[in-house]
């Protein structure tokens, strides 16, 4: 069996679909630089910036569309709203999908019914 390259692909705001395991690949912000009335500023300047995430989230599941929002479903089955105005998606297949959620998934599960005391460990 030979090993297959899967890329996550880029999405545009209308092939976001319901159904679609989605990433973020970068997130856009606004930086304000501060007026300088010795270098002859007049009005302050606003600087976009791309970056990438801060922290990598598990791939989540679109439930809805209705740009520029989408609704989708983490791995802790919450809902969550994106304004796709501020990121860019990927999508990424349904394998890695659940890939990549499987050890928040098993961590959950695995968590003792007892309440344990965080310092020393007894219940």
């Amino acid at each position: 069996m030979e090993a297959q390259l899967i890329m996550a692909r880029s999405l545009a705001p209308e092939d976001i679909l319901p159904g679609t395991y989605i990433m973020v690949l970068s997130e856009q912000r606004e930086l304000l630089h501060p007026v300088n009335p010795n270098e002859g500023d007049v009005a302050p300047m606003i600087t976009r910036v791309s970056m990438r995430p801060q922290e990598t989230v598990p791939p989540r599941l679109v439930l809805e569309v209705n740009l520029p929002f989408v609704v989708v479903k983490n791995f802790e089955q919450k809902t969550e709203m994106l304004d796709i105005r501020a990121v860019q998606l990927a999508r990424v297949s349904k394998r890695f999908a659940r890939a990549a959620v499987k050890p928040f998934v098993e961590n959950e599960t695995q968590k003792p019914n007892k309440r344990v005391c965080d310092i020393c460990g007894t219940p």
